[in-house]
């Protein structure tokens, strides 16, 4: 007689496949265009591996605002990979194979960049398999040795050019015999090899800066400018472009690097009185070009007559007196929605409006006072009352209220120097008793 044998089926790993190591060859042309690349090799460790991965180079001007590409990652396309996937083979289940991208720096720290990808979604060519992936998203972490199914938390990818990252795909059908099996038991895997180097950096953050205007004291017509990056930067010599908004003109500055600094200076004279763009543009080390963009209202103080500036939004104006400066003196206002403060704003009994304006230079030596307003013709908050507001001065990070009147459209309050005002609620102060 004939005995029947059913052999049970076996969950087998899969083959041993490789990645695509050379990651910056592959990357698809940023708008069709093969000069602009998202990898750039730096010397931050003299070897082949200190590559960046970066926002796209622009050689002159980039896009405004600047997007970010994802990451393409490559690698073996073998269609019998797992022979758990072959029908002929496998008369209980024909399971698929599944791909797990893998990110991790030298902490032992694994990213899973993209998971449960089935192969036939990722198929890129007749030989290489592709999975792209924005590296700004949050992943999940796990620190084990071997992945159990499980993770420990969310996390971002450092973008800041400070770590060093390498990847690896790992190929699984995810197919678990017993409910009870962790993924790490119950379930083979394979990951990829490759014979050379492959790790990367990710810069992934644009430069921008800070600044500070101050006056020139050789010609009373112009201006001093610093800019301070908020990371290293690679040029030597910035660019500034000044644009009017009234008049439409446009100037090109080139401020240069101060030696042995991470700032940068310029003089200039002061434009034509109005709303005025400042664009700063400066490229860190991994050659990206980040903006800081400003928009300034001109003014100007006469020497012998009353003079009025206002704000960009015009929720501000500042009035010099006749005879307040000996040679007459450029200004520059910008609003502001937020500003940094060492202080708790709570415990002065304040509550921030996020109405503040600067107003350079600081530096400008008055003889009388001036008289700052804020509009507060359009602002209704309920249960506030116009003695309610409060105008500060905020200097070295502090703030300091000063006396503030108020009339029907505006709140006004006297100063004698130049500087960063905001303007607050204070619900404890009471009704002032009519003169």
């Amino acid at each position: 007689s004939l005995l029947d044998i059913y052999v049970r089926q076996v969950n087998d790993a899969p083959d041993n496949f490789y990645k695509i190591s050379d990651l910056y060859n592959y990357q698809e042309p940023v708008q069709g265009q093969e000069d602009i690349t998202v990898f750039f090799e730096q010397d931050k460790d003299e070897v082949i591996d200190s590559l960046v991965f970066r926002y796209p180079y622009f050689e002159d001007f980039s896009p405004d605002p600047q997007i970010h590409e994802p990451i393409e990652f490559y690698w073996e396309r073998n269609d019998n990979l797992d022979v758990d996937t072959d029908m002929d083979k496998n008369k209980d289940t024909t399971l698929t194979t599944f791909y797990r991208i893998e990110m991790f720096d030298s902490s032992d720290r694994v990213y899973i960049v993209a998971d449960s990808l089935s192969h036939n979604d990722c198929i890129y060519s007749d030989l290489l398999m592709s999975y792209s992936v924005d590296l700004k998203q949050e992943f999940p972490v796990y620190s084990s040795s071997v992945y159990s199914g499980f993770t420990d938390s969310l996390a971002f990818l450092d973008i800041n050019n400070t770590t060093k990252y390498d990847w690896r795909v790992v190929a699984q059908n995810y197919w678990l015999r017993d409910s009870s099996e962790a993924i790490s038991t119950g379930d083979p895997s394979s990951i990829s090899t490759s014979s050379s180097i492959e790790s990367f950096y990710i810069d992934l953050t644009l430069p921008s800066a800070d600044y500070l205007i101050t006056s020139n004291h050789f010609f009373s017509d112009y201006f001093d400018m610093y800019y301070f990056p908020n990371e290293e930067t690679i040029d030597k010599d910035a660019r500034l472009q000044i644009e009017s908004l009234t008049q439409g003109d446009l100037e090109n500055i080139f401020p240069y690097k101060v030696e042995n600094e991470n700032m940068y200076q310029l003089s200039a004279s002061y434009p034509d009185t109005g709303n005025v763009a400042f664009n700063f543009q400066v490229r860190d080390q991994a050659l990206n070009l980040g903006r800081t963009k400003s928009i300034l209202s001109v003014g100007r103080i006469a020497a012998d007559f009353q003079t009025t500036a206002q704000s960009p939004d015009n929720m501000f104006s500042i009035q010099f007196q006749a005879g307040s400066v000996e040679d007459g003196a450029g200004i520059f206002i910008e609003s502001k929605n937020s500003i940094e403060t060492s202080e708790d704003i709570p415990k002065l009994d304040l509550i921030e409006m996020g109405y503040y304006i600067d107003v350079f230079p600081h530096d400008i030596s008055m003889s009388k006072n001036a008289i700052i307003r804020f509009d507060i013709t359009d602002i209704y908050i309920e249960e506030v009352n116009p003695w309610n507001y409060q105008i500060c001065a905020i200097r070295d990070g502090y703030v300091y209220p000063i006396e503030t009147f108020f009339n029907d459209d505006f709140v006004y309050s006297y100063i004698s120097e130049l500087g960063t005002f905001g303007m607050f609620i204070n619900m404890s102060k009471d009704q002032p008793i009519p003169s």
